[in-house]
């Protein structure tokens, strides 16, 4: 499993009895604006009574246009509201530096990156990245910076060797990100800060959210 398969499981997770109480909410809301304008376009008949039929029945239908309008956009903002509830949620219970699967997310995109590296070196013939840097922000670089990675390092050891492994190093350097790491090497720049994982799951699986979320 992936560290965005994980992410994704975390999200889904935490999301579905939220996305049940506030689609709820939305659908009743919907239901008494659905009324509202049913009521208003009543009264726009009763007010036309005298025009033409074809005015009338346009003036209505506008009524009816604009109240399915507007319930789609109250159901809209009450997904936006499930999705970023669940975002937020997995976030912090991933980022948690007590959690054990934080630092193990961590070393799986840190190991896949670098093995990634390597064999693109070897399929192009290159020289070899002599450091890869690990940056993180002050709070995890303070908590659990060292156990990812060394954790790596292990992970790596009988794949890449030891000398290679001992290559990846944790930066002194504290980054104002909230969650994850930058990995630094031979002038690349990998962002895998928690935001841009996050988003980045939202992207791509955005339908597969959708339909768990909301049965769509």
């Amino acid at each position: 499993m992936t560290g965005l398969d994980k992410i994704i499981e975390q999200i889904l997770a935490g999301a579905r009895e939220e996305a049940k109480a506030v689609l709820h909410e939305a659908e009743e809301s919907c239901t008494r604006l659905a009324a509202e304008h049913a009521e208003r376009a009543e009264q726009l008949r009763a007010e036309i009574a005298e025009a033409s039929r074809a005015e009338g029945e346009q003036i209505v239908e506008k009524a009816k246009a604009e109240a399915e309008q507007v319930r789609e956009q109250a159901m809209s903002e009450a997904k936006a509201e499930v999705l970023a509830m669940a975002v937020n949620a997995a976030k912090r219970e991933l980022c948690s530096p007590q959690q054990n699967k934080y630092r193990d997310l961590l070393i799986g995109l840190l190991s896949s990156a670098v093995l990634e590296d390597r064999r693109a070196q070897k399929a192009q013939n290159a020289p070899e990245t002599e450091r890869y840097e690990v940056v993180m922000s002050g709070i995890d670089h303070d908590t659990v910076g060292l156990a990812v990675v060394e954790g790596t390092r292990r992970m790596l050891e009988r794949e890449i060797g030891a000398d290679r492994a001992a290559r990846i190093v944790l930066s002194h350097e504290r980054l104002s990100i909230d969650g994850g790491m930058l990995l630094r090497f031979d002038g690349t720049i990998l962002d895998y800060s928690m935001d841009r994982l996050l988003r980045e799951v939202c992207e791509k699986k955005a339908a597969e959210l959708d339909r768990v979320l909301f049965g769509a």
